[in-house]
């Protein structure tokens, strides 16, 4: 592989003008896209699914730093990929027609909160740590059965 030479620049800006400032949206198409409600309702369900694969990957190791005695931590990389989807699927909602609905109300809708209801609770608490299952022994200690 041949070696990239550096040079020094030419000149160096004394000043920012505004008119030569560049906006880079890394996650934005350029062009706008008119999408149906059909293709939201695709893309917000495969948004759903790869959100509820990163939730049910985030709780099995938050549970196993249970099983070893250890306080669940959340990683900062879930949080992040977390937000990130969320604010996807925000975005995939600003094309359905107006009165644009919230997030919580077109899962109902859509029945999304049936088919992924850990992305619903996710969506309302901002954290999986409330979806850590209750040891089974705790089933039997609750009158009737019910938690």
């Amino acid at each position: 592989m041949a070696a990239v030479g550096r040079t020094e620049p030419l000149r160096e800006p004394r000043c920012s003008l505004r008119r030569f400032r560049v906006d880079i949206n890394v996650k934005k198409p350029l062009q706008p896209t008119h999408l149906s409600s059909e293709q939201v309702a695709v893309e917000i369900w495969s948004l759903c699914f790869q959100l509820d694969l990163l939730i049910r990957a985030e709780v099995h190791q938050l549970q196993e730093q249970l099983r070893e005695d250890k306080s669940p931590v959340e990683s900062e990389s879930f949080h992040t990929r977390g937000i990130d989807y969320v604010e996807r699927i925000k975005h995939y909602l600003e094309h359905l027609p107006d009165p644009v609905p919230q997030l919580e109300d077109y899962l109902d809708s859509q029945g999304l909160s049936t088919l992924f209801p850990r992305v619903e609770i996710y969506v309302i608490h901002g954290r999986p740590v409330d979806m850590l299952e209750r040891p089974t022994t705790d089933v039997l200690t609750q009158p009737h059965g019910f938690l």
